[in-house]
């Protein structure tokens, strides 16, 4: 089994496959011929491994995105763990449904006997982008403090008025004309079908010969939570903030970007990032 496929494994130390799975639940004779066989290859992953097998259980689980787990879940990953050893990584304001406002709401005394770290810098977003961000969690009125970003990118947020799906079209070229060659722009919108109608208009228009339209990506949030780009541009704020949890959905569009921010609107900003 290749080391780089046990390292943070956790409090004891593991020599090989049987010290990563509780022998009082999975016992050899119940492991196919086939299965063992496996043990030996080096390109078999850990998770290609215990695919098959639902009463593996780990030294340490690390869960991430855990502000979207049900308590059933959270149920679920303590059985996977021996020691009960976990690390959580998550972040409250990118909470799609529920009404958590803390983690101790979220755990519901499922979790406990935890040591809790708050990462208050930002290292992703300029703190232009930044601004933008902390506005829309101080609207959330949620238990969380506001980050620190360690860097400014001299580029400051731009909101634009676009009252139909043409100028909408049009902004974003111009905010992708604005890049530097190489750098990459998503257009974030409420769903997927928004992108595509998007993109299509976009196409409508036509691109520069000068632009890359490889680098041009249209995305819903959804799609986009996780990733990141240089720049941003949010397609339609009042389509967002239609939605349920529209403020985490307008939140996670707005931290995607590391330098450059546009927000386009329709009738009017809302007041809270003005």
């Amino acid at each position: 089994m290749a080391d780089d496929r046990l390292v943070g494994w956790g409090k004891k130390e593991i020599t090989d496959f049987y010290d990563l799975y509780d022998d009082e639940l999975v016992r050899e004779k119940e492991l196919a011929a086939d299965y063992l066989d496996g043990l030996g290859d080096e390109s078999v992953t850990v998770a290609e491994l215990v695919e098959g097998v639902k009463s593996w259980r780990f030294g340490h689980v690390i869960v991430d995105e855990a502000q979207d787990l049900s308590p059933m879940q959270w149920r679920m990953i303590q059985r996977r763990s021996t020691l009960g050893s976990v690390t959580i990584v998550g972040d409250l304001a990118q909470r799609s449904h529920g009404s958590a406002s803390n983690w101790e709401d979220l755990f519901a005394g499922q979790v406990k006997d935890y040591n809790y770290q708050e990462l208050r810098t930002n290292y992703r977003c300029s703190a232009e982008v930044n601004s933008v961000a902390s506005k829309i969690l101080l609207e959330m009125d949620l238990d969380l403090k506001l980050s620190e970003p360690i860097r400014a990118s001299g580029q400051p947020v731009e909101y634009v008025q676009c009252l139909d799906q043409a100028k909408t079209a049009e902004a974003v070229l111009e905010q992708y004309q604005a890049l530097k060659s190489g750098k990459r722009m998503a257009v974030i919108c409420v769903d997927s079908n928004a992108a595509q109608s998007l993109r299509e208009a976009v196409d409508t228009i036509g691109f520069d010969k000068n632009l890359e339209p490889e680098n041009l990506l249209f995305l819903d949030f959804k799609t986009a939570k996780g990733l990141e780009f240089d720049s941003v541009f949010i397609n339609s704020v009042d389509s967002f903030l239609d939605l349920d949890f529209g403020l985490n959905a307008l939140y996670i569009a707005a931290t995607r970007a590391t330098s450059r921010l546009a927000v386009a609107y329709r009738q009017g900003l809302p007041e809270f990032l003005n």
